[in-house]
C-alpha cells in the first residue's frame, strides 16, 4: 500500500519536501529508536518511500515546475539528508519555456501540454514500484500559473491515464489580502477544472495557517516554511497509518462521497512550540475535540433573531473525519456533537457522516494530537469572497486580455464564475 505524491510550483514543491520531512521526524528516522520490525514503521516507509539501490529511502514523489530554482534547491537539500531523498529522475523542470507567469490559462494550455508526457511517464514508473497504489496526492498553490494550470491540467490527464485511482488535491489559496493581481482568476478557474477530475479537494487558507502560527504558536515572524510545516502535519496526521485498517484512502473517500460537495477543511490541535511544551500539562481529548469542533459553529450574530439558540448553531456538513493520536488510558474521547445527525443532510448515511479514527502511538512525540477533516459550509465565506472579487473584476474586463492571449476566452471565464456560483450555492442550500 502506497502514495504517490505530485508537486506542482514553489508552493507545492516546498510543502511536499516539508510533509516528507515530517514523516521522517514522525517514523524517527536517525534517532535509532524505532526497532526494524516494528509495524508502525514498516507501514508507514511502504507508504512514502521506496528504496533506491544504494538502499537510501526515497521519496514516491514527482516535482513539477516551470521553473529550475525551487526544485534545485529541493533536490540540493535531499542530497545532503542522510535519512530520505528525491530521485533525480522525478524531477521535472521546463528550462526552455519558462515560468507560467501567474497566469492559469497559460500554465493549462501551454505549459502543462509541454511537459505532461514526461510527468506522466514518471507518474507510470513510479506507480510500478508500488505493490498497490492507496491514492495520489497532489500539492500545489491556487495563486500562481503553475500550481494551478499545470497542477489542473496534469490531474486531468491522471484521471484519464489511470480511473480506477483516487485522487485528492491540496489546494493552498492564497492570502485575502493578496499575493498576486490575479489570484482570484486563477482559484476559480482550478477549482472548476477540479470539481471535474478530482475526487476531493483539501482547500486550505493561508490565512487560516497564519492564525495557528500567530495565535496559538505565537509567532510573530512567519514565513512559509512556517505555514507549510503546520499545514504539513496536519496532513501527516490524517495519512500516517492506523491502527487495523487495510485502506486509508476509504475513510477518506466518505468524506467525498456526494459528487456536488468535494471540498474539505482541516483543522488541528494541540499546537505548541517545543520549549513551552515540556512545562504544559497534557491536555485531555475532550478538550482538544472542543477546541477544534469550535471551527465549525457560526460565528454568533447579536442581532440575529436566533441568538438565543446559538449554542445549536453549527454549520452543516457533509461529512467529518476526526483522527486522534496518541494513549487513551482512562481520558476517553468524548461522543462528539459531529455524530449528531442534526447537522448532516437527510440523504447522507449515517455510518458515513462522522468517522473516529485512533492510533494510541503518539505522532511526532506529541502526547496527543487531533485533526478534523471536514467536508461542511463553512466553505461558504471564502467562496463568497473570492467569487465576489472575481465578478468585479470580470465586469470592468480586468486582466482578461491575458488570458485570451491562451485560448481562454471571456465566455469561458464567464462560464467558470458561473459553475463556481453553483457550488455555492449547493453548499449553501445543505
Amino acid at each position: 500500500m502506497s502514495y504517490v505524491s505530485l508537486q506542482f510550483g514553489q508552493c507545492g514543491n516546498q510543502l511536499g519536501h516539508e510533509l516528507y520531512s515530517t514523516i521522517s521526524e514522525d517514523l524517527g528516522l536517525g534517532l535509532n529508536k524505532q526497532p526494524f520490525n516494528d509495524a508502525y514503521f514498516q507501514t508507514s516507509r511502504d507508504y512514502w518511500f521506496r528504496e533506491s539501490t544504494q538502499g537510501k529511502l526515497t521519496a514516491r514523489a514527482i516535482m513539477v515546475d516551470t521553473e529550475k530554482k525551487v526544485i534545485d534547491g529541493i533536490l540540493s537539500k535531499s542530497r545532503r539528508n542522510s535519512l530520505w531523498k528525491y530521485s533525480d529522475q522525478n524531477a521535472i523542470t521546463n528550462r526552455i519555456s519558462g515560468g507560467s507567469g501567474n497566469n492559469w490559462a497559460l500554465g493549462y494550455s501551454v505549459r502543462g501540454a509541454e511537459i505532461s508526457e514526461v510527468v506522466l511517464n514518471c507518474v507510470r514508473k513510479e506507480l510500478e514500484t508500488c505493490d498497490r497504489v492507496d491514492s495520489i496526492l497532489c500539492l500545489s498553490s491556487a495563486a500562481g500559473g503553475t500550481g494551478s494550470g499545470v497542477g489542473c491540467f496534469i490531474t486531468t490527464q491522471l484521471a484519464d491515464e489511470f480511473p480506477g485511482t483516487f485522487i485528492v488535491n491540496t489546494l493552498v489559496l492564497p492570502f485575502e489580502s493578496g499575493e498576486v493581481i490575479t489570484q482570484n482568476y486563477n482559484t476559480l478557474l482550478a477549482l472548476a477544472k477540479l470539481y471535474d477530475t478530482s475526487h476531493g479537494i483539501y482547500l486550505i487558507e493561508n490565512d487560516e495557517l497564519h492564525r495557528v502560527l500567530t495565535s496559538e504558536l505565537k509567532i510573530s515572524n512567519t514565513d512559509y516554511n512556517a505555514l507549510n510545516k503546520v499545514l504539513a502535519e496536519q496532513l501527516g496526521c490524517i495519512y500516517q497509518p492506523m491502527q487495523n485498517e487495510e485502506s486509508p484512502t476509504q475513510r477518506i473517500l466518505d468524506l467525498f462521497s456526494h459528487p456536488s460537495y468535494k471540498l474539505a477543511s482541516i483543522w488541528s490541535s494541540p499546537h505548541v512550540s517545543k520549549p513551552v511544551t515540556a512545562f504544559e500539562p497534557v491536555p485531555k481529548w475532550e478538550a482538544l475535540e472542543r477546541s477544534i469542533e469550535k471551527n465549525l459553529k457560526i460565528p454568533f450574530d447579536f442581532n440575529a433573531n436566533n441568538a438565543k439558540d446559538y449554542s445549536s448553531q453549527y454549520y452543516r456538513s457533509v461529512a467529518n473525519l476526526i483522527v486522534c493520536r496518541g494513549p487513551l488510558h482512562d481520558d476517553k474521547v468524548r461522543d462528539s456533537f459531529l455524530k449528531s445527525r442534526d447537522i448532516y443532510p437527510k440523504w447522507m448515511v449515517p455510518a458515513r457522516q462522522c468517522q473516529t479514527v485512533r492510533n494510541e502511538r503518539t505522532f511526532l512525540r506529541k502526547d496527543k494530537f487531533i485533526t478534523l477533516v471536514s467536508n461542511s459550509s463553512r466553505v461558504k465565506s471564502v467562496l463568497d469572497r473570492v467569487l465576489d472579487q472575481s465578478w468585479q473584476m470580470f465586469v470592468h474586463k480586468a486582466y482578461l486580455h491575458q488570458y485570451s492571449k491562451y485560448g481562454l476566452n471571456n465566455e469561458e471565464m464567464l462560464q467558470t464564475i458561473l459553475k463556481c456560483e453553483t457550488i455555492l450555492k449547493d453548499y449553501k442550500c445543505l
